[in-house]
């Protein structure tokens, strides 16, 4: 499992790169997920997405509030262009961001996937 904390994630994804100009924080998309993340990059329209979740039903009975600082088996990155998830984006600074975005996770050894969708 990997520990989900929010606002360490944000902070940590803000330093990654000088192409990432924002991290903003968002609720929940719904009883699987963990707070979600919008990167902001240099150069670019597109953003990247990023969410914790869990398959575990348990996990669904987490309030929303205490799904900032919460274990997740999987990590969600997508630039949203493309419902099978990932890297779509034709924007060399997105490609960058997305690779140093993807890197800092499996670093900390958690698993990253396309999209949360293949999963329920």
């Amino acid at each position: 499992m990997f520990r989900w904390n929010t606002k360490q994630i944000a902070r940590d994804i803000r330093t990654l790169s000088i192409l990432i100009t924002n991290v903003e924080i968002d609720t929940p998309g719904g009883d699987v997920d963990t707070d979600n993340l919008i990167v902001e990059i240099v150069g670019s329209d597109d953003q990247l997405y990023i969410a914790g979740f869990s398959t575990e039903p348990d996990f669904c009975d987490i309030d929303y509030e205490n799904k900032s600082d919460v274990d997740v088996e999987l990590i969600e990155l997508t630039d949203g262009m493309d419902s099978r998830g990932g890297l779509n984006s034709s924007n060399n600074n997105t490609a960058q961001a997305y690779i140093a975005v993807r890197q800092y996770f499996v670093d900390k050894n958690a698993d990253v996937v396309n999209t949360m969708k293949d999963y329920f």
